[in-house]
């Protein structure tokens, strides 16, 4: 097994027509981006709602979603 980094990954689909790959790949950036957006948008909501300590928790769930992604 030898690991392929995923731009050359894509660049290789792309050179090969393999448009079922793409696709797949944008799928799930999609669904791994979802939840982020979702957090982000709450946070922001009740931040503008002056709802703060419910901002806070919001942004605190996006902090530990981002770290979980860097972080494995």
């Amino acid at each position: 097994y030898d690991p392929i980094p995923l731009q050359d990954l894509l660049a290789l689909h792309y050179r090969n027509d393999q448009w079922w790959a793409l696709v797949s790949y944008l799928g799930l950036f999609i669904l791994i981006c979802l939840p982020l957006i979702r957090v982000t948008l709450t946070g922001v909501l009740f931040y503008r709602r002056k709802e703060f300590i419910l901002s806070s928790f919001a942004f605190l769930v996006l902090l530990g979603l981002v770290l979980s992604f860097f972080l494995g």
